[in-house]
């Protein structure tokens, strides 16, 4: 016998079918089920939201306690398994590597900043305006010497980092403006032994007889225009030079300077020393020549300071005395002139120092007749006495006809030279203000890059040759991610057409040398994106060949450095001019984005080339030998993409129907680390000074290779 179903009574009977007498259907007879409230949505909404903060907050215990945990393995407590111990490892690097993304990101704000700032001049230049007269010349920059001195030291104190003084650090800065002109600005600290009036004597000298030096060691032969001395602490420099390529530029500069012997009420027990350089605005005597001379503006503060050595520091010479070092600290700052004539384009990279050597027909071309010194000075002096004699004239001329205009156009300019004299002291506060802002960035710049790159990766090869493939493979695709969010974070604001430099470089806590730059250079000769993309392939899987050639330091290869699907791995060894041996092993990631097909051609859908560069950690197959090279490590990202110039350029050589210009922005971080074995401090400083030259012999070959 069948169970009965159970019978739902309907809470409801039809209207219809009372009406109408209808049987109902026995479907229709049965109990429809009861109607459950249902919460309102908003209320669900709430239930969840409460479901998931509690989930977060869970979350958020969680992650303090691998912190709390990661933390606490880096002071001393030690983790209770291996597995602990990773991943406290990367949690802390996954914090770290935020942190530095963070400060990435002010590092781009201040580069646009630091252009506009540069722009507005030097902090320390007041208008100088010298007359013919050499007793009135003299009077004048001696009634100034005690407050420029004064401002500069001042100056320095604010813009100086509060970092390790016997510890080396550069911090370079370099622009191009809208209009042409080149600024650049940089600061940084050298350690010397001996006596601070020993090293203060030696700039001395150095800065009377500077065109002998520049002669010597740039090879663009200088001649001096002035008569050096203005008296006590107080010379100027009036300069033309002629480069290799036949182009010259003219720069004139005041150098006030004292040396203090040591005194304990001042605060210089074992001696100060300071200079201040300031370029003239106008000079009567000697005037600027826009029309023939690339001019150069120059100033700059040195101070020299006595310090007792509190730990191990390395010197230029072998030993220090008497438990001290002389610090010589160096703000500069410098404008080169966008030329007002028509030069070859080569020749202003060379004017800016940024370029590669000049091709060897231009290097070794004909030089132009030079006319002597004393030739051309009295020619610009009959040229003056013939303006002067003009404007008199006209001077004449202008008081016949009324006395009440001339004097009002005499008001006129004194109300315009107070209101620029009060503009140019509200912006130089500004400015110091920025200087004290730029010492702590310079501060933290150091505790960030000590901490490492926020790209690197820990990369650990195994020696069978598929567990490399592998592992490489795996790290590519999140390699090629992070780096493109990176470099539009460091990228800065500004018009990518225009050359920058930026490079920071210190002494890390255990004797370690690093070093950040950021650079935007240009390749006008390029007709492609993949053009470029292809030639810096070639040079990576030939690096040892340049490195050989252009910087002489004899380099080989450990590893085969084939390109596996846009993998290259550089295992090399070099051999220094000083005979010290350096290793590195870095692993190269490239792609190219082609996006000819994308019919929109946007400004972002344009095609574009990256290439990451991360260095090993662990090589089963190629160890690294401290004890008898000293490592280095590169992190780095290139990337290569197509912009339209914002201005058209003037100089000879340009190509004025060019409508776009393949750009490489590069962005690299170096580690030396200190060496485990002895090594000579003249090698030492070598292996750091150099630090950039595989940059700039990359540079070099790609425009070499451009260039045909």
């Amino acid at each position: 016998m069948e169970p009965k179903s159970p019978v739902h009574t309907s809470a409801d009977v039809s209207p219809v079918c009372k009406k109408h007498g209808l049987q109902d259907s026995p479907k229709a007879t049965q109990k429809k089920p009861k109607r459950k409230h249902r919460k309102s949505t908003i209320n669900v909404r709430k239930e969840e939201k409460a479901h998931l903060l509690e989930e977060l907050a869970e979350l958020h215990t969680k992650m303090e306690q691998l912190k709390a945990r990661a933390f606490a393995t880096c002071v001393g407590v030690e983790a209770k398994t291996p597995s602990e111990l990773k991943s406290a490892n990367r949690v802390l690097r996954q914090a770290i590597q935020m942190q530095q993304l963070e400060c990435t990101q002010i590092h781009a704000l201040m580069s646009e900043y630091s252009l506009f700032n540069i722009r507005v001049g030097s902090p320390i230049h007041r208008y100088l305006h010298l007359q013919k007269d050499t007793h009135a010349r003299r009077a004048m920059l001696m009634a100034l010497k005690s407050k420029v001195l004064e401002d500069g030291a001042k100056f320095l104190t604010d813009r100086r980092p509060r970092v390790d003084p016997l510890k080396p650090m550069r911090e370079d800065h370099g622009y191009e403006a809208s209009n042409g002109d080149f600024f650049a600005t940089y600061i940084s600290t050298m350690q010397f032994e001996n006596t601070v009036k020993q090293v203060y004597d030696i700039l001395l000298g150095y800065f009377s007889s500077i065109e002998i030096s520049v002669s010597e060691k740039l090879g663009n032969i200088t001649i001096r225009e002035d008569d050096d001395s203005m008296g006590p602490g107080i010379t100027t420099n009036r300069m033309v030079s002629t480069t290799i390529g036949g182009l010259r530029m003219e720069s004139n500069t005041v150098y006030f300077s004292r040396y203090e012997p040591g005194d304990g009420d001042a605060g210089h027990q074992n001696g100060y020393g300071i200079f201040v350089a300031d370029y003239v605005d106008d000079d009567d005597l000697n005037p600027y020549h826009p029309h023939e001379r690339i001019r150069r503006n120059f100033s700059a503060v040195l101070e020299l300071k006595s310090y007792r050595i509190t730990h191990g520091v390395r010197t230029r010479s072998k030993n220090t005395s008497e438990g001290r070092v002389v610090v010589l600290t160096r703000w500069v700052h410098s404008k080169v002139y966008h030329p007002e004539y028509e030069i070859p384009q080569s020749g202003w990279h060379e004017m800016l120092g940024l370029s590669t050597s000049l091709n060897i027909a231009k290097s070794k071309r004909k030089r132009k007749y030079r006319k002597a010194t004393h030739t051309i000075r009295k020619e610009e002096k009959e040229i003056l006495l013939q303006e002067i004699e003009t404007l008199k004239t006209q001077i004449t001329e202008l008081r016949s006809q009324t006395r009440v205009p001339f004097d009002e156009n005499k008001a006129i300019l004194k109300r315009k030279y107070d209101t620029g004299r009060v503009l140019r002291e509200g912006v130089q506060q500004r400015q110091q203000m920025f200087s004290q802002l730029s010492a702590i960035m310079s501060e933290y710049s150091l505790c960030a890059i000590q901490s490492g790159s926020p790209l690197e990766d820990f990369i650990h090869l195994k020696n069978d040759e598929l567990s490399r493939h592998d592992t490489l493979a795996l790290i590519k695709m999140k390699k090629m991610e992070k780096a493109q969010r990176f470099m539009q974070i460091r990228r800065p604001k500004l018009d990518p057409c225009n050359m920058m430099a930026e490079e920071r470089r210190y002494e890390a806590e255990n004797g370690d040398f690093c070093s950040t730059r950021f650079t935007v250079t240009q390749f006008e000769d390029a007709k492609s994106v993949k053009q470029v993309f292809d030639l810096l392939l070639f040079y990576f899987c030939n690096i040892e060949i340049s490195i050989s050639e252009k910087i002489g330091h004899i380099t080989i290869r450990e590893d085969d450095g084939v390109d596996d699907k846009g993998i290259v791995q550089n295992r090399l060894v070099s051999t220094t001019h000083k005979d010290v041996k350096m290793e590195s092993n870095t692993i190269m990631f490239s792609q190219y984005y082609d996006r000819s097909t994308n019919k929109s051609r946007g400004p972002g859908d344009r095609s574009y080339g990256l290439i990451v560069a991360d260095f090993v950690d662990e090589d089963e197959r190629h160890p690294y030998v401290p004890n008898q090279r000293v490592r280095r490590d590169v992190n780095a990202v290139l990337e290569i993409r197509e912009f339209e110039p914002q201005r058209s350029k003037s100089l000879a050589g340009d190509s004025p129907s060019r409508k776009s210009v393949v750009v490489l922005s590069r962005w690299v971080q170096n580690r030396m680390h200190y060496p485990k074995f002895p090594v000579c401090t003249e090698g030492w400083y070598e292996l750091r000074d150099n630090m950039d030259l595989w940059g700039r012999a990359l540079h070099r070959t790609i425009a070499e290779n451009l260039r045909g």
